[in-house]
């Protein structure tokens, strides 16, 4: 039960490294 004691960090990580790899992807797309 840790995720809904300290869901924060978790979903931060997971929002910010699914953003990077988008933009990272849409990069390489465009190039």
């Amino acid at each position: 039960m840790t995720l809904y004691i300290r869901p924060h960090r978790f979903w931060i990580q997971v929002t910010s490294s699914g953003i990077v790899s988008k933009v990272f992807h849409t990069i390489v797309s465009l190039r």
